[in-house]
């Protein structure tokens, strides 16, 4: 009768044991699923030599919220105007080197460090600052010159065709002869070939020298009328359709490599969309500025007669050839770029 007593209390014991181990696992500690930890976004620099208010600035910074915003918040692009942590002519080498993720700046700043592409800034009669911009790019994806190699390219552009602002009228070719213009880079040559003399000096400095007449005028762009404001010391602009400036958009290669594949995608496709803006940015700007000098400064544009046009061209051959045999010494093929180039330009001025 005992033995039955206690084997009642073991099966009572051993049931309300079972009973209660669930309860006590349900009371105990839940195991935690940790919390993602947040990411930092991918900064990286961009650095250029335009002042914030130039209208490439504006495009490039409206190319930085839009990567930003394409790749929701993964990337973060931390700007450098106006030179500011490279100067213009270093930005390009300051990207291969990686003293900047990102970098916009001319080719003419660092003659010879691109001779390819610098078929770009010949006098071939570029019509407008898109026609060049896809003259430009056009020519880098046919024949990737190795100059531009050692960066991931995200795109050229160009500034808009090159006339001669003055304080006189130059209705001739032969009323260029003995001017003083102020021309950089290969501009100082074009200006050389035309007959005058050129006056070397930035583009900002041109207002002070044609105020006190160090120079008669410069060769530059119409946009440079409002930008430098040099609609307050010339009366005319002679449009010659004569040089123009291109540049250059890149990224540290290494930099480039290391981004998720989601994000070059980003970049890519916020890129194609800025190149198609860009041209047409600046040749905006040209016609904002043509309005405004006209209107508030009774500036007079001075079209010239197609033979005379055609003089003015003609002038400038020899530095078509002198292109041609420079790339030749190098080894590079800059007929069949030049032949190429003439035939876009044409192409994509239709």
């Amino acid at each position: 009768m005992k033995g039955k007593k206690l084997t009642l209390i073991g099966s009572i014991c051993l049931a309300l044991m079972l009973a209660v181990l669930p309860l006590m696992g349900a009371c105990g500690p839940k195991e935690v699923t940790p919390e993602p930890t947040p990411t930092s976004p991918i900064e990286l620099t961009l650095s250029y030599f335009m002042p914030p208010a130039n209208c490439a600035s504006v495009e490039l910074e409206r190319w930085a919220d839009e990567v930003e915003q394409k790749t929701d918040g993964k990337v973060k692009i931390i700007s450098y105007p106006s030179g500011s942590l490279t100067p213009a002519p270093e930005e390009y080498d300051g990207v291969v080197k990686g003293l900047s993720d990102l970098a916009c700046t001319c080719l003419a700043y660092t003659r010879g460090r691109f001779p390819l592409m610098e078929v770009t800034d010949l006098p071939i009669g570029y019509t407008s600052a898109e026609v060049t911009g896809r003259v430009a790019n056009s020519l880098y994806e046919k024949f990737k010159p190795a100059e531009l190699a050692d960066t991931h390219v995200i795109y050229l552009f160009a500034t808009g065709p090159y006339h001669i602002h003055s304080a006189k009228p130059l209705h001739t070719l032969e009323d260029l002869q003995g001017t003083k213009i102020r021309a950089t880079g290969l501009g100082s040559k074009i200006v050389e070939a035309l007959g005058a003399t050129p006056v070397a000096m930035s583009n900002p400095e041109a207002y002070d020298a044609i105020q006190k007449g160090v120079c008669d005028g410069s060769h530059t762009t119409v946009e440079s009328l409002y930008c430098v404001k040099l609609q307050e010391v010339t009366d005319y602009t002679t449009e010659l359709y004569i040089g123009s400036t291109c540049f250059v958009f890149a990224m540290n290669l290494e930099r480039w490599n290391s981004l998720p594949q989601d994000v070059q995608q980003a970049i890519n496709e916020v890129s194609a969309e800025s190149l198609e803006r860009m041209g047409a940015t600046w040749d905006q700007a040209d016609t904002d500025a043509r309005e405004e000098a006209i209107s508030k400064y009774n500036h007079t544009f001075i079209t010239l007669e197609p033979e005379e046009l055609a003089k003015c061209h003609k002038c400038c051959e020899p530095l078509l050839d002198s292109y041609v045999t420079e790339m030749a010494s190098k080894g590079l093929p800059g007929q069949e770029v030049l032949d190429e180039a003439v035939r876009l330009n044409e192409f994509y001025s239709k």
